[in-house]
């Protein structure tokens, strides 16, 4: 699977889950061809919400829908050390 078959989106809005279903219905219109896209939102997420949307549009639209949230950041800074980076 090659990075160019990827697709992103980024998100700051408080309501997240319109946010990636809008932004992920774009980027399903696009002339590419995906095998994945990451929504990054600095919200938090419960677990259940995100694996139900996730679910939901990458059934809808054909490849996978993978969410990031605020919790997964956090982690993702401090377990490696980024914080200067952050």
């Amino acid at each position: 699977m090659s990075l160019k078959n990827w697709g992103f989106a980024f998100s700051c809005e408080k309501d997240w889950t319109t946010k990636v279903r809008e932004d992920v219905a774009k980027i399903a219109k696009l002339d590419r061809k995906l095998s994945k896209v990451f929504f990054i939102t600095n919200q938090a997420a419960r677990d259940k919400t995100r694996a139900g949307i996730e679910d939901e549009l990458s059934k809808k639209y054909g490849f996978q829908v993978q969410i990031f949230d605020r919790n997964w950041i956090v982690k993702a800074i401090i377990e490696h050390k980024r914080e200067e980076l952050a």
